[in-house]
């Protein structure tokens, strides 16, 4: 009797162990997916005339945050939807990881951004540690610059301006209705103070666009 039991108590240790082993492997896997892109106004950030690129090249490389020290290193290919996927193991709570360009398949568009704000690439977590619930990490489209703007990208940045002037003008109105309420309730002083006007527009590398097209996805290795 006594073995019996035993035997059934080893055998639910062993159980648990492996579950505690299944659950700590799923909790080191992650997805990692985002999009290549060709900027065909030079603004660095995705319009209605951007265009989805396919045989992309990116990498993602995770790099510890004091010591600078590279432990994780792999490229990624995109499929004709301009769409690139890595598969990573391992935890990397104490890494900075970022995705950025490698080669464009595209010759009239292959130009990577020098400015700071196109050498930022994307950032993502590679831990599950960060209170998200799922394991997939999504990041900022990238986009290679075309040599030469399309010529429909004035009209393009005329729209995208008068979008701004637009919220520009409206979150001006709702801020001088508060501070005229203000001021005649409280006296001159509160509500005669002006704030600021608009939004300022940061072009940055992974805005989101319009143009799109059906693929399969790419694929990473470590």
């Amino acid at each position: 009797m006594a073995k019996s039991q035993a035997i059934i108590l080893l055998a639910v240790v062993l159980c648990l162990v492996s579950l505690a082993g299944v659950s700590n492997a799923d909790a080191d896997q992650f997805s990692v997916e985002g999009m290549v892109y060709c900027d065909t106004c030079r603004l660095q950030f995705m319009t209605r005339v951007s265009s989805f690129m396919e045989g992309a090249t990116v990498r993602l490389q995770c790099r510890n945050i004091t010591t600078g020290i590279e432990n994780y290193n792999a490229e990624a290919v995109t499929d004709k939807s301009g769409h690139y996927t890595f598969q990573v193991s391992g935890d990397y709570e104490d890494d900075i990881c970022q995705i950025t360009l490698v080669k464009s398949s595209n010759d009239d568009c292959s130009e990577i951004a020098t400015e700071a704000i196109g050498q930022q690439g994307a950032q993502i977590s590679l831990t599950s540690n960060n209170g998200e619930a799922t394991p997939v990490r999504n990041a900022n489209p990238l986009g290679f610059m075309k040599k030469e703007p399309l010529p429909e990208c004035d009209a393009v940045i005329k729209e995208l301006e008068m979008d701004f002037d637009e919220e520009g003008d409206d979150a001006g109105h709702d801020t001088s209705a508060s501070g005229s309420g203000s001021g005649s309730e409280q006296g001159s002083g509160s509500g005669s103070e002006q704030l600021g006007s608009g939004w300022e527009k940061v072009p940055v590398s992974g805005s989101e666009g319009e143009s799109a097209a059906g693929g399969e996805s790419g694929s990473g290795s470590n």
